[in-house]
């Protein structure tokens, strides 16, 4: 997670290299929580309905009701966790553009190609339970908009741990970049 940068000495010798990861969250995140709630209800119920229920017992009736709750609350706030992590982007900087990369099992999909020179600007507003950043990359010809989501201690999140500090940083030596080919 984050960003493993090389040394300077690296950076010198073989070019600027970046590369990590960062989860964004997931377009139907709300509709996926409410389905994993129902599915964890729905599942619930037919078990207190099989098990629970027929019990004669008044001691096993309340064991039996104790442990069908506590396994599908389990259950669902796995899921519910699952879902709130978000989707794994990697992504890949080198001199003159950062590549980001959707991870789908062993496979990784290019998603996004951004080039330095064609950034314009990097802003960030907190989604509001602060789970995560609102990130706008406004390029030349196009805006990118990511919904990234924070995978570490409260007190440790800041918009470092998303690549797009590095457009920030990059940004200023391409342009230097390209005032020295000119002359």
């Amino acid at each position: 997670m984050g960003t493993v940068r090389l040394t300077d000495s690296y950076e010198e010798r073989f070019g600027f290299q970046a590369r990590g990861c960062f989860y964004c969250r997931y377009k139907s995140e709300p509709l996926l929580v409410a389905a994993a709630a129902a599915v964890t209800v729905v599942l619930w119920a037919v078990v207190y309905n099989i098990i629970v229920a027929p019990q004669v017992s008044a001691l096993l009736y309340i064991a039996a009701l104790f442990m069908d709750s506590a396994v599908f609350f389990c259950v669902g706030m796995g899921a519910v966790r699952v879902i709130l992590g978000g989707k794994k982007f990697l992504y890949e900087a080198d001199n003159s553009e950062i590549r980001i990369y959707m991870e789908k099992g062993k496979d990784k999909i290019l998603t996004d190609t951004l080039y330095y020179v064609d950034i314009e600007g990097v802003s960030y507003r907190k989604m509001l339970p602060h789970r995560g950043e609102y990130v706008t990359v406004t390029a030349k010809y196009r805006k990118y908009k990511y919904q990234c989501v924070y995978r570490c201690a409260k007190n440790m999140r800041s918009p470092e741990q998303f690549p797009f500090h590095i457009l920030k940083e990059r940004k200023g030596y391409a342009a230097e970049t390209d005032n020295h080919t000119d002359l």
